[in-house]
């Protein structure tokens, strides 16, 4: 079952006793394969530390519950998720190097810890998206915390936006 990004995001994180640790904000990404490295957590606090998917007990729903309160890690303490990067907002071009827009959404598979694709868009006056595109993962050819390269071709406009003139 794959999850989106706006559903993650806020997603709560409890410990086996039912306290509530804290709520999920975003993945990091291992640049090379997609590999989910860690899920970045606001902790109780307001503090931001990282689970590494390995210290998920369960996940039912919107409902994350971890092994113990002690597997949040700082930054500092996971040298392998410093190495990973965020996804959303960051720019897309294809192999051309022609900008495609940003990322606005991503889909993973938490079973196997995969991102599975991302969603491209251009902004239209800062708010509204057009020309969305859909990218699997198997069509990234790069991905950097400053830029993501895809393969583009034109099976991967899957809706435009704008207004139809009369």
């Amino acid at each position: 079952m794959q999850k989106n990004y706006s559903t993650l995001y806020g997603n709560q994180i409890h410990d086996p006793e039912g306290n509530l640790i804290g709520m999920l904000l975003d993945c990091v990404f291992e640049k090379e394969t997609g590999k989910i490295l860690a899920y970045q957590v606001l902790a109780d606090g307001g503090e931001r530390r990282y689970l590494l998917p390995t210290d998920i007990k369960t996940w039912i729903g919107d409902l994350l519950i971890i092994r113990d309160e002690d597997c949040l890690e700082t930054l500092a303490n996971l040298y392998r998720v410093q190495e990973g990067i965020l996804l959303l907002k960051t720019p897309v071009v294809n192999l051309a190097s022609e900008t495609l827009g940003e990322i606005m959404n991503y889909w993973i598979d938490p079973k196997n810890d995969l991102l599975t694709q991302i969603e491209v868009a251009r902004k239209f006056l800062f708010l509204f998206k057009r020309e969305v595109r859909l990218f699997p993962q198997t069509r990234i050819a790069k991905m950097d915390a400053d830029e993501i390269v895809v393969d583009d071709d034109s099976r991967s406009v899957i809706f435009n936006l704008e207004k139809v003139k009369n």
